[in-house]
């Protein structure tokens, strides 16, 4: 984790600024929405970063960034399977 000079460090993978708390990211998605009206890539949900393990905003609508955690949590249980030495 880099620290962005700002009032919250940056994610070393994603660049994205981390929220330490859900409660906090969720707070600032309703603020940034109610504040950037008209703005290409205002925050709509927030995800937990499978790198970093906090909260980042994202401008994907909230049904598509649960479908996007759960491709990706199925990827990794599918490919922690193919790692495993058979017996």
């Amino acid at each position: 984790m880099a620290d962005g000079g700002g009032q919250h460090p940056i994610c070393a993978v994603t660049g994205k600024r981390i929220f330490k708390r859900h409660q906090a990211a969720a707070k600032a998605v309703g603020k940034m929405q109610k504040t950037a009206r008209g703005a290409a890539a205002t925050p709509n949900s927030i995800y937990q970063c499978d790198h970093c393990g906090r909260w980042h905003l994202t401008s994907y609508s909230p049904e598509l960034t649960r479908a996007i955690q759960h491709d990706r949590r199925e990827r990794k249980k599918t490919s922690r399977k193919r790692r495993r030495p058979s017996t």
